[in-house]
């Protein structure tokens, strides 16, 4: 059932909703990606966290600082992430996919920080990578990273313990139907 906060959000442009996240101090706009190539038989990016006991896969990912783009965030989170330039490497870029929240609270995988006080809000973005695809995972942030296809994703996230396995499934079900 979607709220009419979530209908809000659908109207609302990209950068005004980062704005109003950083007007408001609740939720950390965070920006996810949902990376693919082989568009007739795509296969997605996902990463493994270097924090230790951390074991999830997810989408890369990062904090959208004040007044930075979605797209800026994307390059600039995926080559800190894995030490690649992604520019000119990322084509069919869907800025804003899908959206949600999650609270920091006891249990959760994060922790509240830069002066927010509720949780993150996520922002999905889809792209489609044109390159080797080989890249080197920074031991700082992620420990590892993969290219899945489709149903191999389904399964590793089911099997998170994180939060937002849901929020992760639904992004890439929903950058399918952009592929």
């Amino acid at each position: 059932m979607i709220n009419s906060y979530q209908l809000l959000v659908a109207e609302m442009s990209v950068e005004k909703l980062i704005a109003k996240l950083y007007e408001s101090m609740m939720y950390r706009p965070t920006g996810v990606y949902v990376i693919y190539r082989n568009p007739n038989d795509p296969e997605f990016l996902v990463a493994q966290s270097a924090r230790p006991g951390h074991t999830d896969w997810f989408f890369p990912q990062g904090g959208i600082e004040e007044g930075e783009s979605l797209e800026d965030n994307m390059y600039r989170e995926s080559e800190e992430e894995l030490e690649h330039d992604f520019h000119g490497k990322l084509i069919n870029i869907k800025p804003f996919i899908h959206y949600g929240e999650l609270d920091a609270k006891n249990g959760c995988s994060f922790k509240l920080r830069d002066g927010f006080t509720k949780g993150k809000a996520y922002l999905f973005s889809a792209a489609e990578y044109v390159g080797n695809g080989h890249f080197d995972a920074n031991g700082d942030e992620l420990d590892s990273y993969k290219w899945v296809k489709h149903a191999e994703a389904l399964k590793i996230f089911q099997k998170n313990r994180s939060e937002k396995k849901d929020m992760l499934i639904a992004a890439m079900e929903l950058a399918i139907l952009y592929i």
